[in-house]
């Protein structure tokens, strides 16, 4: 089975800690990593994110509606949606999840796109795009294929996520893994986390140019600074959820310049 299943199967504790806690790593390190993308309503956040083989993502449920929110692949399987993941993955589908802090991940082993959707909140244009490795696959088909109206308004295109703003998508995926291990009780990697982080801008990295580009690298830059102090302090997730709101919003104003003309 080419796409790993590690939320809802009975007798995985140890390996569904191990996904969900394991820490993200730096990129000089060839191990895998692991994102954190949040279920607002009715949004991903990010919405896109190129990722390696062996890569996790954790979606964390931060907001629930009446009707509750589902990570669902675009597969015939799931309710007989159009192929839009690698032909040798499986279909995932989170099930409906209706708790706040709700947990679900997934370790992605097959190259190409993944197109995804909340169950619910389709027809809104609640979707979602992940791309292992390269761009390849049943998901490169244009959007007009088997996504309704409001999901191919907004659902990133392949060139955005392989580009500087998928860097701006990955960065907020970082920011979110930090939020998460913080309000899991891992402090100590939490901050190790937003030390790589920094040190990413510092060194002059390609995000470091791209916010250069937008005029927002010193607003990021003593954002995630603020962070940085909150989380030595043992501030209170409110706090933590503030700033690191308000550092999300500064992306997505540097997306919103990127995209202009």
């Amino acid at each position: 089975m080419r796409l790993k299943l590690l939320i809802g199967a009975v007798g995985v504790a140890v390996g569904i800690a191990l996904a969900v806690m394991a820490p993200y790593r730096a990129k000089n390190d060839q191990g895998p990593h692991r994102y954190v993308v949040e279920v607002r309503d009715f949004f991903f956040d990010p919405p896109g994110l190129l990722i390696q083989p062996k890569d996790t993502i954790v979606w964390v449920f931060r907001e629930i509606t009446v009707d509750g929110h589902t990570v669902t692949a675009y597969h015939p399987e799931n309710f007989r949606h159009e192929l839009r993941i690698p032909e040798a993955a499986q279909p995932f589908h989170s099930g409906i999840r209706d708790k706040v802090g709700d947990t679900f991940a997934l370790a992605f082993d097959a190259v190409g796109v993944y197109d995804y959707f909340c169950l619910p909140h389709e027809f809104f244009g609640m979707v979602g795009r992940l791309i292992v490795k390269e761009p390849v696959g049943p998901g490169t088909k244009p959007v007009s294929v088997g996504l309704p109206e409001a999901a191919q308004k907004v659902i990133p295109s392949l060139d955005e996520i392989v580009g500087p703003v998928g860097l701006l998508f990955r960065l907020s995926a970082r920011v979110n893994t930090v939020v998460f291990d913080y309000e899991h009780s891992q402090r100590e990697q939490a901050l190790s986390s937003l030390e790589e982080l920094l040190e990413d801008l510092r060194a002059g990295a390609e995000l470091f140019e791209v916010l250069t580009r937008v005029q927002l690298l010193t607003e990021a830059q003593k954002k995630l600074e603020e962070l940085r102090e909150l989380l030595r302090s043992g501030a209170a997730m409110s706090e933590i959820f503030r700033v690191s709101q308000e550092l999300k919003a500064l992306l997505a104003e540097a997306r919103k310049r990127l995209q202009s003309p």
